[in-house]
């Protein structure tokens, strides 16, 4: 005969373990993450400190930019003012508010105290140094930014509770993710044989699509002569089938 076990609670410790504490922050954090992103922008900018012109023969800024932020600095030195007319592109045409780059732009004192290739060179290695830095101040404490709490976030540490992460998005029926995106018409033919086809790259383009309609070949459809890339016809004029999709 089976005996009838009663079930017991496991038994608890009267000493639980203690939660780990919080690490403390490091000292100068903002300074030894200031000494790293320098030497991590002048490992990849070290030709500027021999006054290099940091920039590609074929690229814009050295066929345009230089050429506009000189004329512009020359004119500041010499008259105390900026110009207000650029006299050498076509017949004329104003300076401020025209293309001519970052006239006011608190990098332009630079070209005041150096020539001017240097200084665009050492506007893009400061550019880069305070966008890393400014990465790290507004990153510390790393923060998720969570569109389903209603809740301001407390601290993090032991005993903190937990966040959840947002729902994932889930797409109505009838809306498939694009994955794929057209890039040509390919026409194959293989003796009596015709095949009607299109090329794409896959890729994830962020968008959403969903089927307009089917139409077959040498029907008419309401959508013909409203997408970009239309249909490709037969031989006898009759238009290939194909389906309309909405981006």
């Amino acid at each position: 005969m089976a005996q009838r076990r009663e079930k017991t609670a496991p038994r608890q410790s009267p000493n639980p373990a203690p939660e780990p504490a919080a690490l403390p922050a490091p000292r100068f954090a903002l300074a030894w993450a200031a000494l790293v992103y320098a030497l991590g922008t002048l490992s990849m900018g070290y030709p500027a400190l021999a006054g290099r012109f940091l920039v590609n023969p074929h690229s814009d800024q050295y066929i345009a930019g230089y050429a506009f932020r000189e004329f512009g600095a020359a004119t500041l030195r010499a008259t105390g003012h900026f110009p207000l007319w650029n006299p050498y592109l076509f017949g004329g045409m104003p300076y401020i508010a025209a293309m001519h780059g970052d006239i006011f732009y608190p990098t332009f004192l630079l070209r005041m105290i150096m020539p001017t290739d240097a200084a665009m060179t050492w506007g893009f290695i400061i550019h880069i140094f305070l966008a890393g830095l400014f990465t790290f101040c507004a990153a510390s404490p790393a923060l998720a930014w969570d569109p389903e709490r209603t809740t301001e976030p407390g601290p993090i540490g032991p005993g903190s509770e937990p966040w959840s992460d947002p729902e994932p998005f889930i797409a109505p029926p009838g809306i498939y993710y694009v994955t794929d995106t057209y890039v040509a018409d390919v026409v194959t033919t293989n003796g009596p044989l015709t095949t009607y086809s299109t090329e794409t790259v896959h890729e994830s383009t962020g968008s959403y699509a969903r089927v307009l309609g089917d139409v077959g070949t040498g029907d008419e459809s309401v959508f013909d002569g409203t997408s970009f890339n239309g249909r490709a016809r037969l031989t006898d004029g009759r238009e290939v089938a194909g389906t309309y999709y909405e981006n």
